[in-house]
């Protein structure tokens, strides 16, 4: 499967989208809390356009990259 970065979708730039598998995963970091409506919103865009959405704290990238790659790997091999 293949990711890619930054990557336009819905009017949107996603942070990771795997096509194949209509996966999109966001990093979130801080400045996600004050956004949160925002980010339902844009999820609910995103989702209408047949993709799933799944949402990883930076501080678990950060801290167990092992954990959310396994987390990434599962959701996509599900979808795919």
């Amino acid at each position: 499967m293949k990711f890619r970065r930054q990557h336009p979708l819905a009017g949107y730039v996603v942070d990771f989208c795997c096509e194949s598998a209509r996966l999109i995963v966001e990093i979130d970091g801080e400045s996600h809390i004050v956004t949160e409506q925002k980010d339902a919103f844009r999820q609910q865009q995103i989702e209408a356009a047949g993709y799933r959405v799944i949402r990883v704290s930076n501080d678990d990238v950060l801290h167990d990259l092992d954990a959310v790659l396994q987390f990434i790997c599962a959701e996509a091999m599900r979808r795919h």
